[in-house]
């Protein structure tokens, strides 16, 4: 059963699930640079939750809510946060970090195409199909889970592409079929 604690980041060791790693760097390569909100003067118990896994003594680790950590850290370390201790599942891990991921898809001004060649190449097949609720990894289904058109990803694809041919990169377009 998960228990519930409040305790100061700047305290304790917090760090990313190994089973979260890839995903996190992901989010990394894709998040969006936007305003934060501060959260440093709400009373700790109307914060949101962060779930976290015992690692060692004093030392935590999480594997999602990446962008709240982020704040936490930037803003909030020296500030009580709430946290809900759980037991670690490594496949319930890897899927909550890629839902981390997948929200960028509704982002503005992401670049999908990169997104979508990223996620194919660093998320595991079933996972993506789980949580996309599709059958195939199309470029089709990609677009239709992120809501954008086809001729947008294949707009931005060209980007990518034409960035390659003027910086004297290989100009192989066989990666468009995708």
């Amino acid at each position: 059963m998960a228990k519930r604690h409040t305790f100061n980041p700047s305290h304790t060791t917090l760090t990313v699930h190994p089973q979260a790693l890839s995903a996190y760097n992901t989010w990394l390569k894709f998040r969006q640079k936007a305003p934060s909100i501060h959260l440093k003067n709400i009373d700790v118990d109307h914060k949101p939750l962060i779930r976290i896994i015992p690692y060692q003594q004093n030392h935590y680790q999480y594997f999602d809510s990446f962008s709240r950590v982020s704040d936490i850290f930037q803003y909030e370390y020296k500030t009580r946060q709430p946290f809900v201790i759980i037991k670690g599942d490594d496949r319930q891990i890897s899927r909550m970090s890629w839902v981390e991921v997948l929200k960028l898809c509704s982002s503005q001004n992401i670049n999908h195409s990169l997104l979508w060649q990223n996620l194919k190449k660093e998320c595991a097949p079933s996972i993506l199909k789980e949580l996309m609720a599709c059958d195939y990894l199309r470029v089709e289904d990609y677009c239709f889970f992120a809501n954008i058109s086809i001729e947008h990803y294949q707009y931005q694809q060209k980007g990518i592409a034409d960035n390659k041919r003027e910086l004297g990169l290989s100009q192989n377009m066989d990666w468009l079929n995708d």
